[in-house]
């Protein structure tokens, strides 16, 4: 506790003796006009604190150097105070202004600022040894000012003690803009970021990768050197040097500082250098410049680029190009007429106007002294600094009127001027809305400064919304964001981009989590799948263990044997692989579920094949094929064989680009969460060889059909092939339209469909025999329809009446030799041996 305490204190201290010396000061550096409401004014009239090193005791600081362009700046806070009441734009109402002057120096700054907060009462707040000024109102309701950053930063924090508004009319460093610890200031010129992107372009634009940089050793050189650091480097712009310069003129070591910068310039390669300088300093940089006959491409930033002493200089075109960045400024309305006839005004005190009258007008002694030179001697007379404001008028014996000397009128700089109309113009508008209504205003003065309706030309930008300026650079036009799109505070220049997991409306002040959605197990359609799968899976067993007990039978052994076996397995995995499409995709399952179908279905359809080619092998081939039938017929190898080639297929898809997880934003709310096929190719292949494998099968089975009934499988290939053909020829069109989570469903029924149509043709029949109908499970049932066939045969291939004797001979030996065909392919060789 007594830690915070003493420092308090001490500021508490220093605050009220630094106020109690200015109140027993002789100074006179003001201007003043008392109104209902005042408004306070800092403006850098004087250029240098001289001697500013030497100061061993608080005093005034005495400054030297009239600066023209601060004056005329103040000149346009005055005038604009004038016009207002002028005009009765707040009836009822004066504003005066109080206008202090800094001479660009941190410490005046905060002196003069102390003049306007109403801290002079030295026996105000004092409570054991804690100062409280929060309560206590000040004399000014805002403060328009300072000029420069660095008094602007030391002001801002003591004007937010109480929440004294702040406008500044030139301050750009971009520290100024973090309201968390300047929450009173305000601006009307944009900040660095600003002018420090244009200047990046301008140098990308003339492609120049090496450029100097010379700033001033204070807040605003490093606001600049940390903003254009960061641009270059988007940029890909080196910076040859980095050299700092003392911020005032009255530094003693300036001139020292500014040869050693020249000698920088002169060694580097760099042809473009950036000055972030005040005026003074740039005219002593340049001064030196001309001296040594140095020409360089130099870049002003808006500190001195409007300047007119800069643009006065003699020589200054030897010095180079000069290129210079400034903020949008227009004409004061009627500020030129005011300046013809200028004075403080009634009931008005006005010290500078009266200062600027006499350095203009006044005939010293000095300036005598420089008119007999002049008239002696031209070239070799020196004018002093304090001579160039002399009118060559100033010791002439006639009257002389401000009327006809439009010295000011030329070194008008607008940047400056017009911003310092607008800081007061934005207070007028402020006051307006807060006091006035229909015309009539109440003259209060109680409120307190932070009671700061919003003063802006326009109404703050609300979170979820982003300005759009207009030709005004401080007025705007607020637009919402887009969908997607957000800012979550107030006045933002662009809205930014959600996270592609998050989303939200037009408008919005925040982003929202998207909805993961996939095809979940709780989904009707999922349950129904699933029941299709599972049963599925129960039914392949039942038929398994059913082929298993009686795989000797010749039901079993007509259907395929060991084959048949074969395809019981191949459909479980089949039909277990389908519930790999429902519930959450991973990574494992996106990989191996179509992989595992296509891997599972070729042995499946593989199978199927093998049964096709025994058929036409046993019925459809000619007599050359009965004694090397053997030799033909491998149908193990063959199922090997096709296997493994699609086996192969899907590691290749795999290896190269194989499925992988994705999500996917159909609606803004939602993010869907689905397995990516990877290779569509890949995927294409893989279902293409199934289909070519099926397609075969359907060929030769079609080319059976008119086999006997009891071993005659090929309407059920036929029939199992053609719906598995019409599922996926079906499933292309849907799987290419269908989007969403349901995506994996429609996977899901085109292989629980093509499953089920081998189960329903080829398992389940011969399972119905060996189960149902035993009595037809003998083998004498099958060796009688091959009798029948023979017979058949015989009588429908050969017509008795029109062959002789030896051809029927032959054709019975055709016939018995199908039959033999037939029992090998089926394991019934010995019995029809011996039929």
């Amino acid at each position: 506790m007594f830690g915070i305490v003493r420092p308090l204190s001490f500021l508490c201290y220093f605050i009220l003796g630094s106020a109690t010396l200015i109140n027993n000061s002789p100074d006179d550096s003001y201007a003043r006009l008392e109104g209902d409401i005042m408004i306070g004014g800092l403006f850098p009239i004087h250029k240098e604190i001289p001697d500013l090193g030497i100061y061993t005791k608080p005093s005034e600081f005495i400054c030297t150097g009239f600066d023209l362009r601060g004056f005329l700046r103040s000149l346009g806070m005055v005038h604009a105070i004038e016009r207002i009441n002028r005009f009765s734009l707040l009836p009822g109402i004066k504003l005066g202004y109080a206008i202090y002057d800094t001479c660009g120096d941190a410490s005046r700054g905060l002196q003069e600022t102390i003049k306007l907060t109403g801290y002079q009462d030295s026996s105000y707040g004092i409570l054991h040894g804690i100062c409280n000024v929060t309560d206590r109102p000040p004399l000014v309701k805002a403060v328009v000012g300072a000029s420069y950053s660095e008094v602007s930063i030391a002001v801002a924090r003591l004007l937010g003690f109480q929440l004294v508004p702040q406008i500044s009319y030139g301050s750009s460093a971009a520290i100024l803009s973090d309201k968390r610890r300047f929450p009173s200031f305000l601006r009307t010129v944009p900040s660095d970021v600003h002018m420090t992107k244009a200047l990046s372009k301008l140098i990308s634009q003339f492609k120049w990768s090496y450029v100097g940089l010379i700033s001033s050793d204070d807040d605003y050189g490093r606001s600049i050197l940390e903003s254009l650091a960061m641009q270059f480097d988007n940029k890909f712009v080196c910076i040859a040097f980095e050299e700092k310069l003392p911020a005032d003129i009255g530094n003693p070591g300036v001139n020292v500082s500014i040869k050693a910068v020249i000698g920088t310039i002169k060694q580097s390669p760099a042809k473009v250098v950036i000055l972030a300088l005040k005026v003074p300093i740039v005219m002593e940089l340049f001064n030196e410049v001309l001296k040594q006959n140095i020409s360089r491409v130099w870049i002003a930033t808006d500190n001195w680029s409007t300047s007119q002493e800069v643009a006065a200089m003699p020589d200054i075109e030897h010095v180079g190009n000069i290129l210079g960045f400034s903020f949008e400024n227009r004409e004061v309305p009627g500020f030129r007429m005011y300046l013809r006839s200028l004075s403080a005004g009634p009931h008005a005190t006005n010290v500078f106007i009266e200062e600027y009258k006499r350095l203009r007008f006044e005939c010293t002694d000095q300036y005598k002294e420089y008119k007999r030179c002049l008239e002696a001697s031209p070239h070799n007379c020196t004018k002093s600094q304090s001579l160039n404001f002399k009118s060559p008028l100033a010791c002439s014996t006639g009257n002389i009127s401000l009327a006809s000397d439009d010295y000011l009128d030329r070194n008008i700089e607008l940047d400056g001027t017009y911003s310092a109309y607008l800081a007061v113009t934005a207070i007028a508008k402020a006051l307006n809305k807060m006091l006035c209504s229909n015309g009539i205003c109440n003259p209060t003065t109680t409120f307190a400064p932070w009671q700061a309706p919003g003063s802006m030309c326009s109404t703050p930008c609300i979170p979820g919304q982003y300005k759009i300026h207009s030709n005004v650079h401080c007025c705007y036009n607020c637009s919402e964001c887009a969908e997607g799109y957000y800012t979550e505070s107030y006045d933002m220049t662009e809205c930014k981009k959600c996270p592609y997991d998050q989303w939200s409306y037009n408008g919005s002040a925040s982003c929202e989590n998207r909805t993961i959605e996939y095809f979940q197990w709780t989904n009707p359609f999922a349950v129904v799948l699933c029941c299709f799968a599972l049963i599925g899976l129960l039914l392949v067993i039942i038929v398994g263990i059913g082929f298993l007990q009686y795989v000797a039978t010749p039901a079993v052994k007509a259907a395929g044997g060991i084959y048949i076996c074969v395809m019981n397995l191949s459909l479980l995995i089949s039909f277990a692989n389908s519930i790999l499409f429902i519930g959450e995709p991973r990574n494992v399952s996106c990989k191996i579920r179509q992989p595992l179908f296509g891997i599972s279905f070729t042995l499946c359809v593989s199978c199927i094949l093998i049964k096709s080619f025994r058929i036409v092998l046993a019925f459809e081939m000619g007599n050359r094929f009965q004694h090397n039938i053997k030799i033909t017929y491998k149908p193990a190898l063959v199922v090997i064989t096709l296997t493994a080639f699609q086996v192969c297929i899907c590691t290749l898809w795999l290896l190269i680009r194989g499925p992988f997880i994705k999500n996917t934003v159909l609606i803004p709310q939602t993010l869907i969460l689905q397995c990516d096929e990877g290779s569509t190719l890949g995927y294409g292949i893989m279902l293409g060889y199934i289909g070519f494998l099926a397609f075969l099968c359907f060929a030769l089975a079609y080319k059976g059909r008119k086999l006997p009934d009891k071993y005659n499988e090929s309407r059920c290939i036929t029939f199992s092939m053609l719906i598995y053909l019409f599922v996926w020829f079906a499933f292309i069109p849907v799987y290419v339209t269908t989007n969403g989570k349901y995506l994996p469903a429609v996977e899901m029924v085109a292989i629980l469909a093509s499953n089920y149509g081998v189960l329903c043709c080829h398992l389940i029949p011969t399972c119905y025999i060996i189960f149902f109908k035993k009595d037809k499970n003998k083998r004498e049932k099958y060796l009688k329809s091959i009798q029948s066939f023979s017979k058949v045969k015989s009588a429908v291939d050969f017509d008795a009446t029109k062959i002789t004797r030896s051809e029927t001979q032959e054709s019975q030996t055709y016939v018995n030799g199908k039959a033999e065909q037939f029992c090998i392919l089926h394991g019934l060789r010995k019995r029809c041996k011996s039929v």
